[in-house]
Parts: C-alpha cells; structure tokens; sequence
C-alpha cells in the first residue's frame, strides 16, 4: 500500500483551449479529489474526466455518475471525491461452539440444611452419543482495492487447535460423549469420565448420586 500522494495540477489542451484540472490521491490511495477549472469556453465531458483519470493511473472505484453531474452540470471550481477505493473486509476466525455449561466447575458444592453435600452445581452429566461441541471453520475476508489498482489482503481469519479428547467421539466437526458420565473442560481438554450412579443420599436428596 502506497502512502499518500498528491498530483500536481495539469493542463490540457482542446481546440487550443486550455483548462486545469487538479486531482488529488489520498488516504494511501483510497480516495481521489479533483477540480476542474475551465479556462475560456471549453466543453468538459465525463470521457476528458474518465481520460484524466486513467492518464494518472486512477483505474478502480470511480463514480461514472458524479463525472457526468459535472460534465452536464459545469460544477466546477469545487473539490469532489470522483473514485474511492474499498477496504479489505476481515475474515471470522474458527470457533468451537459447546452444547453444555462450561462454567458448572467453577461453582461450589450446596451444603443442605441437614449437613448432606449437594453437589449438583459442580456436577454436569451427559449420555453416550450426546452431541458436545461443534466446531466451525474460520470464513476468510474479502479482498479490497486502491484506486491505483492494487489489491489490499485482509489478514488471514485463524483456525483453531483441535480439541484434546477423552471418553469423547470426534465425527467431522462434532464431538460427541463416547460414554455416560460427567463432562468436563479444560483449556483444549474435553473430557467425559465414567461416573458410577448409586442410588441414596451420597449427593443430594430425592435424586440420583453420581460418583467418580
């Protein structure tokens, strides 16, 4: 990407008429701002506009309407913006979306008004073939253009790491519980442990307890 340059003004002549036009590259050639100061009776069109422009390398993102209001118009000794280039449109990085409270094991086990521990809040089971994540593929940005021509790259969109697994089933981009028990996640590290189901007042009451 270039930095920013000015055109100095030009004179063109026209049936020995001569007039100024003075354009200006900014922005590191994302935009052009021109003027055109006609000397005597010369007949501006938009084709000496559009010639002007391609005469000084100004090739992408040109407003044909705005040079055909000033051809027709004689909107002179006024500064327009005739071409604007376009920025390069970001990508999306990859991202794992999870199917289950992630936040679970950060809480605390309840101690019920009879001194048992409720460890429901600490505890998250899923069912062998249950679906836990899914990850999605970085979407890559679109390219932008100068003025000038010039490509712009977007930087390339990530994609993730894929996740450490145990007592988990990756199919595609799914991942799956390969077993009944207790979900867990740890940095990259999902992880499903096998927890054996006792009937009683382990955990909390009037429900099954699971344990390790």
């Amino acid at each position: 990407m270039t930095n920013t340059v000015i055109i100095l003004n030009k004179k063109v002549e026209i049936d020995k008429i001569d007039i100024t036009t003075k354009m200006t590259v900014i922005k590191e050639s994302m935009a052009v701002m021109v003027s055109v100061i006609p000397n005597g009776d010369t007949n501006i069109t938009e084709e000496l506009l559009s010639e002007e422009l391609q005469n000084r390398g100004i090739v992408s993102g040109v407003d044909r309407e705005l040079l055909n209001e000033i051809a027709e118009h004689g909107i002179y000794k006024k500064v327009y913006i005739v071409a604007q280039g376009e920025y390069a449109t970001p990508g999306k990085a990859g991202y794992y979306e999870f199917l289950f409270d992630k936040n679970v094991q950060q809480n605390v086990p309840r101690i019920n008004e009879d001194g048992s521990v409720d460890y429901s809040p600490v505890i998250q089971m899923v069912e062998e073939g249950q679906l836990l994540a899914v990850y999605h593929h970085a979407q890559q940005g679109k390219n932008g253009y100068t003025v000038l021509g010039a490509a712009i790259a977007p930087a390339p969109a990530k994609e993730q790491p894929e996740l450490v697994c145990k007592g988990v089933e990756k199919r595609g981009d799914n991942y799956y519980a390969g077993i009944n028990g207790r979900v867990s996640l740890d940095s990259r590290r999902l992880e499903v442990k096998n927890h054996l189901v006792i009937e009683g007042d382990v955990g909390y009451h009037g429900r099954k307890s699971w344990m390790q």
